[in-house]
């Protein structure tokens, strides 16, 4: 008996092509649509679970009180902690090795048996417990000793091939060598370590030891208790109470940072301040605080997806039902001959059952095939590597079985348990007419379809509104025509007023300047004092620049002036506020005033010479913070205005004199805009990922409605037959016909427009600076929607207002 159900509902989805080709376009395109956002969203839920252990593993990071918490604690903290607290099975300190301004350092790498040289700057400084906290797999060398040398490397796989050839397992690695900078240094390999995983929330391609760097500088504050200068994570013992030892935390490191019971008292009284225990695989997703190794995801930004594809599959899953249910009811008279012919309800009502259940399985099958074909076009959108193979894991699968039974039940109850019990005299005579109720249940599920597509179209509006804000607003400074080229350690520094005035005898090149760190990215702080005043403390952001650094940029003086070159000491003593630092040190003449900036340890005192107008040194998601510009050699970056016109030309001389100062470092460069327009990638993805299921959600739900567009019409021909007899127009006919339907998108705008500004509001408070949202520019998404609906289904009213009255009417 099943055998002959199933043959008969394939006839029936056969017999029915356009809606059944429309239900099953339409589920299987959300389920794709799902499907791939899952698997992006299991990506980013991922991070650092690949640690044993993870769940026990955590950062130490310092929230001290104001709005600048960090990541960085003092390097003593971790090893410390072992011996003081015995729920603390391990701990490790790591860090990148640091040029001017808290750069990572670029070094010239080679290996000596060839003259190949690559610039390296992803070298981290590890304790030799960094393989008792992380997981990550040793292919070559001792894990247990190899970090207590001082005079060895190791190097990932990729750097492994990279230096060594894909045959690098053949050449007996730890007994290779590597030269560094012009090979004043060189340097054992003591073992290859598989690469870090994607989902790792900081990747490398070398370690070092720390035994290493003391060996080189042991009296060196950075390794002390005075420096807050590291990225320390610890073990816990399996049921540890993390909270309980954070709290425990200022109290105990009070007495190695002289912290007085003042001190101690603050940070015990108030929970969210003080040194705090961040899970690892929470930081990917969590953590946004100064310094982090690496740009991390957004929670936020997870949670849309997951608003986003719950909303798809509620579109895909109330089409595939409305379509279902109101094609079900042109099958009156079929269900009349069966029962006539003795079919009993139960059989009648499985036979539905059995039909919307196979249409949901086809439609689920020819999903998982479409996300398995777009999947690699998400991956470029995204620039994330996903695993193709989470859609097929026992999880997924089971998720596509409930899927298929839950829509094939759902979908089937309204014809097995209505249709069903239908008068067969009535059905066979023509009498039957579909109840107001079955109308009513589809008109509903077409109104929450369109409220949804709505929601997504307006919140897409909205992302992309602020994302041309972002990139339209004044920064206080112009960001265009600046190449920005990396200085490398040594030489390039010192010989920088050499190389300027090269640079500037070139054609296309109107300024020059060098900065420590670039507008948009992280800048060190420090701690910086009215010397009147010692005991108003504030941090600062600095800034290391070149004489005519604020010239070039068009930063605005508003007191005072700029950094003079023929003025000596201002190289010296001289000190350049933005308005906020003013402000935040109460200083009412601040024109040679003199202050104190703390520099790791090493105080400078100095004038005040000149005042700027606040610029957006940091990114728009933060506030304007403090800032104090000095004019000392320690650059990172050369800033140049080279114009447009020739810029090949006058990039191949540029490069011609930067690499007479560069040795074996390789030229490289970018411009100051796309530094600072990358930034809001992250925005930019979501906001294109955000605009593509948008799309997907209202293509659905026009399906949708053309479907029932289109069967609504087929019913109504002969009133519209007899209207037209009655004399009326063909306008007003439409009017009528079209009328149905927008009252029903009417009433989903409605609904949604309060949704959608609830949630793009809070999305918008991500951001510090941001556009307003405005009723217009939800009317602007309310227009897009009516248009796009009466586009869909005035085709259909056109067509049946085509037909021939006679036509309509002769079976009356």
């Amino acid at each position: 008996m099943i055998l002959n159900f199933l043959v008969i509902a394939f006839r029936n989805i056969i017999r029915n092509k356009l809606f059944t080709s429309i239900n099953v376009f339409g589920l299987a395109v959300g389920i794709a649509s799902v499907s791939i956002i899952m698997v992006y969203i299991n990506h980013e839920l991922s991070y650092d679970k690949f640690h044993e252990s993870a769940e026990n593993i955590y950062r130490v990071a310092w929230f001290g009180g104001g709005d600048s918490p960090q990541t960085r604690v003092p390097h003593p903290m971790a090893q410390a902690m072992v011996n003081d607290f015995p729920e603390v099975e391990s701990a490790v300190s790591i860090t990148p090795l640091w040029g001017p301004g808290l750069i990572k350092e670029t070094f010239s790498v080679n290996n000596p048996e060839n003259d190949d040289w690559f610039d390296e700057k992803e070298i981290l400084a590890v304790d030799t417990s960094f393989f008792k906290v992380f997981s990550f797999e040793m292919l070559l060398g001792d894990k247990e000793n190899v970090l207590k040398r001082p005079d060895i490397i190791l190097i990932t796989e990729s750097t492994a091939v990279k230096y060594f050839g894909e045959n690098w397992r053949e050449k007996n690695l730890l007994e290779k060598f590597l030269s560094v900078n012009d090979s004043r240094y060189i340097i054992q390999i003591g073992g290859v370590l598989k690469d870090p995983p994607k989902t790792s929330h900081f990747h490398f391609d070398f370690l070092v030891s720390y035994i290493r760097l003391k060996t080189e500088d042991p009296d060196d504050e950075f390794m002390t208790w005075a420096d807050f200068g590291h990225f320390n994570y610890i073990k816990l013992k399996a049921g540890s109470d993390s909270d309980a030892l954070e709290r425990k935390l200022f109290e105990w490191v009070a007495p190695h940072i002289n912290a007085d019971q003042e001190a101690i008292d603050y940070f015990n009284e108030r929970p969210n301040v003080g040194f705090q225990l961040q899970r690892i695989t929470d930081i990917h997703l969590q953590s946004r605080i100064r310094w982090e190794l690496e740009a991390n995801g957004n929670i936020a930004y997870v949670y849309i997806m997951s608003a986003a594809a719950l909303f798809i599959l509620i579109i895909a899953a109330f089409n595939f039902m409305n379509l279902t249910t109101a094609q079900s009811a042109n099958r009156s008279k079929e269900i009349g001959i069966r029962k006539s012919l003795g079919a009993r309800q139960n059989q009648v009502r499985f036979q539905f059952i059995m039909e919307t259940t196979v249409l949901a399985a086809i439609s689920v099958i020819m999903g998982g095939f479409m996300a398995e074909i777009t999947l690699p076009f998400f991956e470029t959108l995204t620039g994330k590597t996903l695993d193709s193979s989470l859609l097929y894991t026992p999880i997924a699968i089971g998720s596509y079985v409930l899927i298929i039974l839950f829509l094939g039940f759902i979908a089937g109850l309204y014809p097995a348990f209505v249709l069903a019990r239908v008068n067969i005299r009535k059905v066979l005579k023509g009498e039957f007419v579909s109840g107001k109720k079955g109308h009513a249940f589809r008109s509903t599920l077409v109104v929450i379809q369109f409220a949804i597509a709505m929601i997504l179209i307006s919140g897409s509006m909205v992302i992309f509104n602020q994302l041309i804000y972002l990139q339209n607003k004044s920064l206080g400074f112009n960001k265009e025509e600046k190449v920005v080229i990396p200085m490398m350690e040594g030489d390039m520094r010192k010989n920088y007023p050499t190389m300027e005035k090269e640079l500037l005898r070139l054609p296309g090149v109107s300024a020059v300047a060098a900065v420590s760190n670039l507008p948009g990215g992280q800048f060190n702080q420090q701690s910086l004092y009215d010397a009147g005043h010692p005991e108003h403390i504030i941090d600062a952001s600095e800034m290391i620049c070149s004489h005519d650094f604020l010239n070039l940029m068009d930063i605005k003086i508003i007191e005072g002036r700029g950094f003079d070159e023929s003025i000596i000491t201002d190289s010296i003593d001289a000190f350049i506020l933005n308005k906020e630092a003013v402000e935040a040190l109460n200083l009412k003449d601040p024109i040679g005033k003199e202050l104190v900036l703390d520099m790791d340890g090493f105080k400078l005192k100095g004038s005040v010479i000149g005042i700027t107008e606040n610029f957006h040194y940091l990114s728009l998601h933060d506030p304007i913070r403090p800032l104090i510009v000095i004019e000392r050699p320690w650059y990172n970056h050369l800033i140049l205005n080279v114009g447009t016109e020739h810029l090949s030309e006058n990039m191949n001389a540029i490069r011609n004199i930067w690499q007479e100062h560069a040795g074996n470092f390789r030229f490289s460069y970018n411009f100051l805009d796309q530094n600072i327009d990358a930034q809001y990638r992250a925005e930019k993805i979501t906001g294109k990922i955000f605009g593509v299921f948008s799309g997907i959600a209202v293509v659905i739900a026009c399906l949708g409605l053309f479907s029932m567009a289109s069967i609504n019409m087929e019913r109504r021909k002969k009133e519209v037959g007899v209207r037209k007899i009655l004399g009326a127009s063909k306008p007003h006919i439409l009017l009528l016909l079209l009328g149905e339907f927008s009252k029903i998108i009417l009433l989903a705008l409605l609904l949604a427009a309060p949704i959608g500004w609830f949630m793009m509001d809070n999305w918008l408070n991500n951001f510090t600076y941001h556009i307003n949202l405005t009723i217009q520019l939800f009317v602007g998404a309310a227009i897009l929607v009516v248009f796009i609906a009466w586009l869909t289904i005035s085709g259909i009213a056109l067509k049946t207002l085509a037909i021939n009255p006679t036509e309509a009417l002769k079976s009356e």
